[in-house]
């Protein structure tokens, strides 16, 4: 081994270290977000999401049925058209999906810093 490969050595090793050191410390802040309610797993996100689209599509769905009842001079055109704007809210709720962020550089492995 020559004299040069021990200080090359010395400093991958360090750098090793200060990765691991800031991997951990990286994992430490997010289990300390998620504890404080500031983040939350995706699979949670989208039972919460799911939950909210089954519990307002029936009552959206039975909107136009309770305003005949209740507003009996409205038009079936007027009840057709707003059972029209429903579907298409519900549509386009049923479309949405979590939209994560790009990966920030500091977690990107192919960077080279």
């Amino acid at each position: 081994m020559t004299d040069g490969a021990l200080p090359e050595k010395k400093a991958n090793a360090n750098e090793q270290k200060a990765r691991l050191t800031k991997a951990q410390a990286d994992a430490q802040e997010l289990k300390n977000e998620v504890a404080r309610g500031e983040l939350a797993p995706i699979q949670v996100l989208e039972a919460a999401l799911s939950d909210i689209v089954a519990k307002i599509t029936p009552a959206l769905g039975s909107l136009p049925s309770k305003l005949r009842k209740k507003y009996s001079w409205l038009k079936s055109t007027q009840l057709d058209m707003i059972q029209s704007e429903i579907v298409e809210a519900l549509n386009d709720a049923a479309d949405v999906r979590l939209a994560l962020p790009e990966k920030p550089a500091e977690l990107d492995d192919t960077s080279n810093d």
